[in-house]
């Protein structure tokens, strides 16, 4: 089928012509505060259908599956969303942070922290996601340090 038949409510979107790609934005986002994944990952890829040079739809998708543990397919979301023409830094920072996060979940620190320190260098300019990266990686210290001392 291809992509402009696909209907909203197909998607599993109410319709309504009017209504911005910034509010599918807020919602998917919502959706993912309230644990609600699965209807977080249809906005996200209705998201990514409409808007496939932007890398919001993989990126949300990227999130989802990290919160729910499907790690590789983070990573490869991640990736794409890095890939995407429209990918600004402050994307850029965030798909690392997801590729930080996956790789964390299965157990490669040592590139969940190469990936953070990229996602620190690319989101400089922002100072709360710098804080939120700094706080990881203080916690991967921390936990590497635990795991060195002798029993």
């Amino acid at each position: 089928m291809p992509v402009s038949s696909i209907t909203a409510a197909e998607l599993g979107l109410k319709s309504d012509q009017g209504q911005p790609l910034q509010l599918m934005v807020e919602a998917g986002e919502f959706l993912y505060y309230l644990s609600r994944f699965e209807e977080s990952d249809r906005v996200f890829k209705a998201l990514a259908l409409v808007a496939s040079d932007d890398p919001i739809g993989p990126l949300g998708l990227a999130r989802n599956a990290v919160a729910t543990g499907r790690n590789k397919e983070a990573l490869d979301l991640a990736a794409q969303a890095i890939r995407c023409r429209h990918a600004q830094r402050e994307d850029l920072a965030r798909a690392q942070l997801c590729i930080g996060d996956a790789n964390i979940g299965l157990k490669r620190f040592r590139d969940a922290h190469r990936a953070w320190i990229k996602a620190m260098e690319l989101g400089a300019a922002f100072a709360d996601f710098v804080a939120e990266v700094g706080w990881r990686l203080q916690k991967l210290q921390d936990f590497e340090k635990r795991m060195q001392r002798p029993a």
